[in-house]
């Protein structure tokens, strides 16, 4: 079997504006996706990751390139007879009907298979999704996330080779939404189908995928695993939207052989590895975890700079504080861990602190 399921080729889609304008919603986008994946479309509203969906559902057409199914093209297939499901942000239940005939509907319109062979696909569906006992309710007597179970139900039931979801969770509530991204997971992994996933939400992202697409102006702004998009984002775009960071400007420049970060308000020094952008002016990032206080040895170690601060605000988060605090007109947000309540006191407003962190952690962003 081929490791590629889908291959989306210099894809293009462009929309006319009232004004008489155009926007461009696809920007020759080249994506290969795998067999038994879950795949993340992350961005902005706008981005073009909708967009994309509905051109792999064949809702919407290309205006040029091609997307292919296991190396055959489906441009000129009509979404009937793709081998893709939808499952949509309104989860668009039968209020009329009982999860299990909203589960077997589409089922119910293949004459080819027996009650015997929909029983056993419908029991396995829903094993799937735990909603054993359940098969009699009706949609309004489920909760939002039982209602979106069968909705992934009714999409698997049919045995797609994709499974496409349009921000499915956006109508949970945080703790049932962080519940149901372990779910999906789960039930993509036990089904074998391939997920692709829409969402502007990063939590969601990091915590489900193989592999996230970030989108910005209908373009792919970088893709990866979720460890390689938060701790090695390409470009400041991905930085900055994956995820918390501090994003400062500043030149870099060469003094008596050693390489420093300067603007008005700080300057620390740079390691060689830095050397390509003596003379540019960049912009440095830092992500808030990425700044310690006294917890980490710092003697001896050539790498570890520091900044003196002076505290502005906390928010307490369990095991860890978060403060903003300041340089001169530089504000910095720090996560920081804390042993006890008494280490809380040390990070009282108006405090003057010094916050640590690696350079070699940090990125640069021309």
């Amino acid at each position: 079997m081929p490791r590629t399921l889908i291959s989306i080729d210099n894809a293009c889609k462009t929309y006319d504006t009232p004004e008489g304008g155009k926007v461009n919603a696809l920007k020759d986008i080249n994506l290969n996706i795998k067999y038994n994946e879950f795949v993340t479309l992350l961005g902005p509203s706008g981005c073009g990751k909708t967009t994309l969906l509905k051109t792999i559902s064949g809702f919407e057409s290309l205006d040029s390139g091609d997307i292919k199914i296991e190396g055959k093209s489906i441009i000129n297939t009509p979404s009937y007879k793709r081998p893709v499901n939808t499952v949509f942000q309104n989860y668009a239940l039968f209020p009329h009907m009982s999860v299990k005939k909203n589960i077997t509907y589409g089922l119910d319109i293949n004459k080819s298979l027996d009650k015997a062979e929909k029983d056993k696909k419908f029991n396995y569906v829903l094993n799937l999704i735990n909603l054993e006992g359940f098969e009699n309710r009706m949609p309004h007597q489920l909760s939002g996330g039982q209602q979106q179970r069968v909705a992934l139900a009714r999409a698997i039931i049919n045995e797609p080779k994709i499974l496409l979801l349009d921000e499915p969770l956006s109508a949970l509530d945080k703790k049932l939404r962080s519940n149901m991204q372990i779910e999906l997971k789960n039930i993509q992994n036990q089904s074998g189908i391939s997920f692709i996933f829409v969402t502007h939400d990063q939590e969601e992202a990091l915590s489900m995928s193989d592999r996230i697409i970030v989108m910005e102006n209908g373009s792919v702004s970088q893709e990866g695993k979720p460890e390689e998009i938060y701790y090695q984002p390409k470009n400041k775009f991905t930085a900055d939207f994956i995820g918390e960071t501090n994003l400062i400007n500043g030149l870099v420049e060469e003094e008596n052989g050693l390489i420093k970060f300067k603007n008005e308000n700080f300057e620390f020094h740079l390691t060689k590895d830095f050397q390509q952008y003596i003379n540019k002016k960049v912009t440095f990032s830092i992500r808030p975890e990425q700044f310690f206080t006294n917890d980490v040895p710092k003697e001896g170690n050539p790498y570890i700079s520091n900044f003196n601060v002076e505290v502005i605000q906390k928010l307490f988060f369990g095991p860890n504080i978060k403060i903003v605090c300041k340089i001169k007109n530089q504000i910095f947000h720090c996560l920081l861990k804390i042993s006890d309540q008494e280490t809380i006191k040390l990070f009282e407003k108006n405090k003057k602190i010094s916050i640590y962190f690696d350079v070699t952690k940090i990125k640069l962003f021309e």
